[in-house]
């Protein structure tokens, strides 16, 4: 399961690009 370096992965861009980023995330990871 690569759902821990997802989860990573995701904080980062949702820090960066904001709640935009978490949307495309939320159904990845």
């Amino acid at each position: 399961m690569a759902a821990r370096p997802l989860a990573l992965v995701a904080y980062h861009l949702r820090a960066s690009r904001g709640p935009a980023t978490m949307r495309v995330w939320m159904p990845t990871g």
